[in-house]
């Protein structure tokens, strides 16, 4: 018995889908490999010995999770004491002071990561401006209009 066409076609098929399931496993198993080696860079990460601040402040209220991993430095100390309770004036006038007079790289990123985290959003502002120039169009309008 001779093999017709569409057995012929049947068997590259399955040949085909056989194919194409062990390139679609492999890849799998890539991503699998990518996401294990991921977690471990990240654990790894998190268990890097260090200094770490307490989850709660001395009044009990949770402590931002960036602040725990920054470097224990008594200036350092009261820029963070600072940016938790809300003293963000005290906070800009001091963390440049620390930026230039530390010899730490270290606490020197972490006042610059609390200065960038009290800026305003550009794009907030950005929102902000263009509601102002709206506002101010629509008031020329309306009275350019009155009778």
């Amino acid at each position: 018995m001779t093999d017709g066409p569409d057995d012929q076609s049947r068997q590259r098929e399955e040949l085909g889908d056989e194919a194409g399931a062990a390139k679609a496993a492999a890849a799998t198993e890539d991503r699998g490999k990518k996401r294990r080696r991921r977690r471990q860079k990240s654990a790894e990460a998190t268990q890097a010995p260090g200094f770490e601040r307490p989850a709660l402040t001395e009044q009990g209220w949770e402590r931002a999770t960036f602040l725990r991993r920054f470097p224990n430095d008594p200036e350092l100390e009261k820029l963070i004491r600072a940016y938790e309770l809300g003293r963000y004036a005290e906070l800009r006038e001091a963390a440049p002071r620390l930026i230039e007079s530390s010899a730490d790289p270290k606490v020197r990123r972490a006042a610059e990561e609390l200065l960038r985290r009290i800026q305003p959003d550009p794009l907030i502002r950005f929102f902000l401006a263009m509601t102002l120039v709206l506002v101010l169009a629509l008031v020329t309008y309306a009275y350019s209009r009155s009778p």
